[in-house]
């Protein structure tokens, strides 16, 4: 079992209000009223046979900072800042697996499975943001003759929300 809180606070360019250009069309602007975030994190993790290793967790976390992106239509300049939201919610399961099947080939299997979500008033409109995602990698190493290894790889992510951001799929 593991049970711990912690403070993230804010850096000083998310708080300093000053005008940074990325480019023609964005500008980054920090937000002097961003206030820390509180997070809680309890997690349980079983191991068998030192091969199959399984945790299952929840963050929850208060003013959470959330980075957001606003457009002006007139100008179609994107600011982007950091804000607060009331808080957000990260369910998680993942499944770990390590063995050796011959003595020149090793296989690693890492899954994760999630449920987010993000909840609170933005510009004074209720938001709420939430999906269901998962993780995954396989990893085999084959050794090779002379200090050579053979490595295939395969890792997937599913589509993402993060805030009011939605990310692709990647394998």
């Amino acid at each position: 079992f593991s049970l711990n809180s912690g403070i993230s606070r804010p850096s000083y360019v998310d708080l300093n209000p000053n005008i940074t250009y990325n480019d023609y069309y964005s500008i980054k602007i920090g937000n002097p009223y961003l206030t820390s975030q509180k997070t809680y994190h309890f997690s349980f993790l079983y191991s068998y046979k030192k091969t199959f290793h399984n945790s299952i967790g929840v963050y929850i976390e208060q003013n959470y900072m959330l980075t957001m992106n606003y457009q002006n239509d007139s100008s179609r300049l994107i600011s982007n800042t950091m804000c607060n939201i009331k808080g957000s919610h990260y369910y998680y399961y993942n499944f770990f697996y390590q063995k050796s099947v011959k003595s020149v080939w090793n296989i690693t299997l890492n899954d994760f499975l999630y449920f987010q979500d993000y909840y609170g008033t933005i510009n004074n409109t209720t938001f709420y943001s939430s999906n269901f995602g998962l993780q995954g990698s396989l990893n085999n190493d084959i050794l090779l003759p002379k200090k050579f290894k053979l490595q295939a790889n395969l890792f997937y992510n599913s589509p993402l929300t993060y805030g009011e951001r939605n990310y692709r799929e990647v394998w």
